[in-house]
């Protein structure tokens, strides 16, 4: 009985023994399955994707930059295809090699590459605007050198439009002028293309990498005229070499609406030489260059005198009057002109007669109008680098500043500025600041600023001033046949810092409007330094006619000059006869 019971109690625990190594087996064979199918399967995936992303390599894929037109779509600032040589990092084994092959290939010489390769970018440029027979002979010939045909900035006609554009630099960066300014906006977003690199060195497209594409840049559409900008260059050009002078500038505003459709100067420079020429010659002239305006600024006590109501008819100048001492200074003009009204003293521009003018306004009206015609303030115009008249304070201006400042020295304003003042009276006492852009990526950019800062009476009055200067003034060859012209003229000692008034230098200029009742355009001529002939009525005067001629000979602007002009007046069609 206890036998029996033994071979039971055996038998029990061999098959509970059994069972147990014959589910440890199944688990332990379970396991094993799992362990290769997460080392063959599921970890093949994730280590391949793991060596994927450290073979991976990623080639710069360059944003197209925005182009720049006129207001007619002309394309002042475009892009080329151009060859564009770079080197990866990645694919990179032996930078004397490299450096070498560059060299030998009349790239860049040795050391320079040499440098370019020692920089800690991952995608190094080499050079841009690579010949086309030197970078083909380049492209896939070696591992790390890529050949990449891009495009890149051109400026059509550069030496006209590069004061208001300015360039990029090699690497399509703006460094000057609209190109810097509105950098952000033209040059897009760069992308770009993964490749995988194979043991052995070559690159092949994985169908999982990530690409990312370049995005192009917003266009910008200028206010500018490319035929009244090439046409003000030219005159610039005839009139800066005539009188050797050291530069000549042009502003054409359109009067109602403040948009500049040229701004012209000479000399200039070459936007396509990416800031390889004269560094004095970049920057914008009409905005950045500070200047005493002389004559032409006497509108500003004009203004303030017919707003103060004074009685013009009182006489300014005595007739033997000729030199004023004022703190033992002596203040002259050009001609004795015997005994001068506030009209006659306009219209002969004597500075005499305008400083007895002052006297009788007095400090505080003048500054006021100087303020309200916004010569200490920015035009915003959409320029870098814009500078603001500078005058001494009120309570510094002794009485030799103020007598000064009565004819327009003393003070200093910009071309822009100065062009603005003007066009507030063209508008019968509405200021407009001028705008140079008008549309970025197909949206409307022309924000105005109008606000009234003359009456308009006074302005009226100041209009039939201007217009008696052309008439029978110091501004008569600035008279255009057919058409009524308003301006004055400005003849301005220039103030050399460091060094004061010199004897020979002057700024000329003429700032004025037309058709005189109904202004289209406003305009600014300017000569800086002119040598043997100086004075405004024998050289920018007949400049600005020149300008009003070229403009009239346009198609859609000869209606001007008709004998009867229809003008569209509060609904009713009236006949205009021509002034």
């Amino acid at each position: 009985m206890n036998g029996y019971l033994k071979n039971r109690k055996e038998k029990g625990i061999n098959i509970l023994l059994k069972n147990f190594l014959s589910g440890f087996t199944t688990i332990f064979v379970l396991i094993l399955v799992l362990n290769l199918f997460y080392k063959q399967i599921i970890l093949h995936y994730s280590l391949d994707d793991i060596y994927r992303k450290k073979s991976s390599i990623r080639f710069f894929d360059k944003a197209e930059r925005g182009i720049i037109k006129d207001r007619n779509g002309y394309e002042i600032a475009t892009n080329i295809n151009s060859y564009n040589i770079y080197v990866s990092k990645k694919l990179l084994k032996n930078k004397n090699e490299v450096a070498r092959i560059l060299s030998e290939n009349c790239i860049v010489d040795y050391f320079t590459a040499l440098k370019k390769l020692n920089s800690r970018l991952e995608w190094v440029p080499i050079k841009f605007n690579v010949e086309e027979n030197l970078a083909l002979n380049l492209k896939n010939r070696y591992q790390s050198i890529i050949v990449k045909e891009e495009k890149t900035r051109y400026y059509n006609k550069p030496e006209i439009f590069s004061n208001i554009i300015g360039f990029v630099g090699i690497d399509d960066v703006g460094l000057e002028g609209l190109e810097y300014k509105y950098n952000k906006i033209l040059k897009g977003k760069n992308g770009y293309i993964s490749y995988q690199k194979k043991p052995n060195g070559k690159i092949y497209k994985h169908p999982l990498n990530d690409d990312k594409p370049a995005k192009k840049g917003k266009d910008i559409v200028l206010t500018i005229d490319y035929r009244f900008q090439e046409a003000c260059y030219n005159i610039a050009k005839d009139y800066c070499e005539k009188y050797s002078a050291k530069k000549a500038l042009i502003i054409v505003l359109k009067s109602k609406t403040g948009e500049l459709f040229a701004v012209a100067e000479y000399p200039s420079y070459n936007s396509n030489l990416h800031g390889l020429g004269d560094i004095s010659s970049y920057k914008n002239y009409a905005t950045t260059n500070l200047f005493e305006p002389g004559s032409v600024f006497k509108i500003v006590l004009a203004a303030a005198a017919l707003e103060s109501r004074i009685d013009t008819s009182l006489l300014l100048k005595e007739e033997n009057e000729d030199t004023l001492i004022i703190s033992k200074r002596r203040i002259t003009d050009s001609h004795n002109f015997g005994k001068l009204n506030f009209k006659e003293s306009f219209m002969v521009s004597s500075n005499i007669a305008f400083v007895n003018l002052g006297k009788k306004l007095g400090k505080e009206k003048v500054y006021n109008m100087v303020k309200r015609l916004n010569f200490l303030s920015k035009t915003e115009s959409g320029f870098p680098g814009e500078q603001v008249g500078q005058l001494i304070g009120i309570e510094k201006c002794r009485d030799i500043n103020f007598a000064n400042l009565c004819f327009g020295q003393g003070i200093s304003v910009t071309a822009l500025q100065l062009v603005s003042a003007y066009n507030c009276i063209a508008n019968n006492g509405v200021y407009i600041n001028p705008k140079i852009i008008k549309e970025i990526g197909n949206n409307s950019s022309i924000k105005n600023t109008k606000k009234r800062v003359i009456d308009e009476d006074v302005a009226l009055k100041l209009k039939e001033l201007l217009k008696a200067v052309v008439e029978n003034g110091t501004g008569t060859k600035a008279k255009v046949d057919g058409i009524s012209v308003a301006g004055k003229t400005g003849t301005a000692e220039k103030y050399i810092e460091n060094v004061g008034y010199r004897k020979g230098y002057y700024i000329s200029s003429f700032a004025g409007f037309f058709p005189a009742d109904d202004p289209e355009f406003t305009i600014l001529t300017l000569i800086d330094e002119p040598k043997n002939q100086y004075w405004a009525s024998e050289i920018t005067a007949p400049m600005f006619s020149e300008v009003v001629k070229r403009i009239i000979n346009l198609d859609e602007y000869r209606f001007l000059v008709q004998e009867d002009r229809e003008i569209n007046k509060n609904g009713i069609k009236r006949i205009a006869k021509r002034s």
